[in-house]
């Protein structure tokens, strides 16, 4: 046989680099044992395809499943702890969703004869339906109130954690306090904030402040009594904040501010706390228990508890204890304690500005009862923002730093501080 009818495939080329003479096997490259051998390596490079395609298949059939299911859960956050943990991180989660369904129905398309592939296919899409929506919904309406989000930019998250520039007592009743100061560019005024916890727990938002302290905020964090099973703090909370405030505004030189230029802000039972004392300030109702205080120019609450008589009808989740906890009992034992905590009580016109961001779907903290101290406030001539962002739940910025959430109240909140003069 000639050695040109001798294919230079890979087989003749290894072969003569091992000595072969490759002319005198070409008749044996032809041969049927050798037709076999490779009709068995393309049945098995087949095999070997089908199990990287199933393989993808399958993972792509599971990611839709989960989202599936994790969507159903967090539409429900009141039926079970899972559901509302679920959808308090939906605003953390939503653009990795959003991405693994994309790379999935990327894998189903291109096996999408397939049954399995267009099953997969189907979950994806109705499982990234709830975190596409948030993802696209959110930024808008964060941008309609002055802000901005991106999902893109949500993929990068980091810690919350962020170490205060000054911690230490203030010298009442074991309280302490948590500073962050601006580390370049000047001071714009002092914030003072009030932590939330449900009145029985320090809930630490530390980046957030971070960031805040970063737009040339100096922050101010004072801790107050937590309430338990044996100890209503009912009292005791809004008298230490109070003493906090009073003592952010003593040392504002020192930080570099001055006392004029002071903003209160609080999250959830910090933001009842918060908003209480400022319009407690404003009407003179104050209990100078610390020093005399100056009015803040505004309040700002994110998702605040206004109302605990709200609260203590709510058996879901555990909420109405934390209410019970805190005021010592019932609305039926304690009447006056639920009217001296509920902000509807110390609206007045003098009241400062008032601001208020919240998810439309808060399980903690009844969205209407929100909404009924927001249009009381209004009425008695308060100015006050609301801002609802749809399918969010309560602490929806609390999770990790860079999320869309996250993103939300940092970015609303230095736009609303920009405007407060």
């Amino acid at each position: 046989m000639p050695a040109s009818s001798v294919r230079e495939g890979a087989l003749p080329w290894i072969l003569r680099k091992e000595g072969y003479d490759v002319v005198a096997m070409g008749s044996f490259t032809h041969s049927p044992l050798m037709r076999r051998l490779a009709q068995r390596m393309r049945i098995l490079a087949w095999r070997g395809r089908t199990v990287v395609v199933y393989a993808a298949l399958g993972c792509a059939f599971i990611v839709g499943a989960v989202l599936v299911v994790y969507s159903v859960l967090a539409l429900f956050p009141s039926r079970s702890e899972v559901g509302f943990v679920a959808s308090v991180l939906l605003a953390a989660v939503a653009p990795f969703f959003v991405l693994a369904a994309l790379i999935g129905l990327g894998v189903t398309m291109a096996e999408h004869r397939m049954k399995v592939a267009r099953l997969a296919a189907m979950l994806l899409v109705i499982g990234m339906i709830l975190p596409l929506a948030v993802c696209v919904i959110t930024p808008l309406d964060v941008a309609h109130a002055g802000g901005s989000a991106n999902p893109v930019r949500a993929l990068r998250v980091f810690s919350m954690e962020s170490a205060p520039d000054f911690e230490g007592p203030t010298g009442k009743n074991g309280q302490t306090v948590q500073v962050y100061r601006p580390h370049s560019g000047s001071v714009r005024g002092l914030l003072v904030d009030i932590h939330g916890g449900g009145w029985q727990e320090d809930s630490t938002m530390p980046a957030v402040l971070r960031s805040f302290a970063d737009a040339g905020w100096v922050v101010v964090r004072p801790s107050y009594p937590l309430a338990s099973a044996h100890r209503a703090t009912w009292k005791d909370a809004p008298e230490a904040v109070e003493c906090g405030y009073a003592w952010a505004q003593q040392h504002a030189g020192d930080f570099g501010t001055d006392a004029e230029n002071t903003v209160l802000i609080g999250d959830s039972a910090g933001g009842e706390l918060a908003i209480n004392l400022a319009y407690r300030i404003a009407s003179g109702e104050a209990a100078h228990a610390c020093g005399s205080v100056i009015p803040p120019k505004a309040v700002i609450g994110l998702y605040p508890a206004v109302s605990l008589s709200a609260l203590a009808d709510i058996s879901a989740l555990g909420i109405q204890k934390a209410a019970w906890q805190y005021l010592g009992g019932t609305p039926a034992d304690v009447p006056d304690r639920y009217r001296s905590a509920d902000s509807i009580t110390w609206i007045s016109p003098d009241a400062p500005s008032t601001y208020i961001l919240r998810g439309a779907s808060d399980t903690l903290v009844p969205p209407a009862s929100t909404a009924a101290f927001v249009a009381a406030a209004q009425s008695a001539g308060v100015h006050v923002t609301d801002v609802v962002l749809p399918l969010l739940n309560h602490a929806f910025d609390s999770t990790v730093a860079g999320s869309l959430g996250y993103q939300a109240t940092v970015s609303i909140v230095e736009h609303w501080l920009n405007t407060i003069r």
